[in-house]
């Protein structure tokens, strides 16, 4: 939640992050009575017009064995993002959390539900479809501070002289979030619908295993995502194998779990009556027909990736 440079949303699941980032100009002074830095940024990024430029500051420090930091970020129909983050170590624990507000940058959130009406009050005529019907309604939020957090663990446990395994785990508050998952649908059509931030209240924990024994070429990392809001998740294996210096072979597999109709089991249903129906309002559906969106039941995939 505090980051303050990358607009596009980190996606958990993939091995590193493949974000290209944005254009900024960046000056970073170090502070040595507080052991740390101050850094002020320009975000460059698709600026027309001087007004376009976004301004971010952080300060970082150590305090004792802790290390903090404090930012912000302004740009132009953003929201403000004013935010806080800390580590520790305790004893063997590698302790850490961050907060965010965000402020304006006109967010709206969703209230009520979405339901089209069922085949049979399409039959029965337009009264007793549009009696179904139901529309979320928008709230504009233009004026809350919305917090975002974040808590985490780390425990490294080491079971050879040079290897060892790393066990994590995290939760995420998302006050932007949504509880009901019978508004997926309608975020869909409006372009909200993001899997990873649905949700308000979420879970994580990994395992990584970077290059046990012999295997020095080929590491294994293990995720499982929760959506405690809609009960929905999803476990995930990650292999890394080193083939040479600058081509690295990835397959993954992931395994979606919990009730159909969540963020990691999406499922919908849209008939052929009521894909006319919608027409018949003037809004279609961009196809033809009706529309049928299963649960997911496993995914796997191959990456070849070359850093030059």
């Amino acid at each position: 939640p505090t980051d303050v440079l990358n607009r596009s949303r980190l996606n958990p699941l993939t091995p590193i992050d493949f974000r290209t980032g944005v254009p900024i100009a960046r000056v970073r002074l170090p502070v040595e009575l507080i052991g740390g830095a101050v850094e002020l940024i320009g975000d460059l990024g698709d600026a027309q017009a001087l007004g376009d430029v976004g301004a971010a500051a952080r300060v970082q420090w150590v305090l004792g064995p802790t290390e903090w930091s404090v930012s912000g970020r302004y740009r132009r129909d953003q929201p403000l993002m004013l935010g806080v983050d800390g580590s520790a170590g305790l004893g063997p624990f590698d302790l850490y959390a961050e907060a965010a507000l965000l402020h304006g940058g006109h967010p709206q959130r969703w209230t009520g539900r979405y339901q089209l009406p069922s085949d049979a009050a399409i039959a029965s005529g337009p009264a007793d479809a549009l009696a179904e019907l139901q529309i979320p309604t928008a709230v504009d939020r233009d004026d809350d501070w919305i917090p975002q957090a974040v808590v985490g663990v780390e425990y490294p446990i080491q079971y050879s002289d040079q290897d060892s395994v790393i066990l994590g785990a995290e939760y995420f508050y998302n006050d932007a979030g949504y509880s009901d998952a019978a508004l997926y649908p309608w975020l869909l059509t409006t372009g909200d619908f993001q899997p990873f931030y649905l949700g308000r209240h979420a879970a994580a924990a990994f395992v990584v295993l970077a290059a046990p024994g012999d295997w020095d070429d080929t590491s294994f990392v293990l995720t499982a995502l929760a959506n405690l809001s809609d009960l929905t998740g999803v476990a995930r294996l990650n292999i890394s194998h080193t083939v040479h210096r600058y081509l690295f072979v990835e397959p993954y597999v992931s395994v979606p779990f919990g009730e159909a109709g969540g963020a990691y089991r999406f499922a919908y249903t849209v008939s052929d009556a009521q894909a006319g129906w919608l027409k018949d309002l003037g809004q279609p559906l961009p196809f033809e027909g009706g529309l049928t969106i299963p649960p997911s039941v496993l995914q796997v995939g191959l990456w070849l990736r070359v850093m030059l």
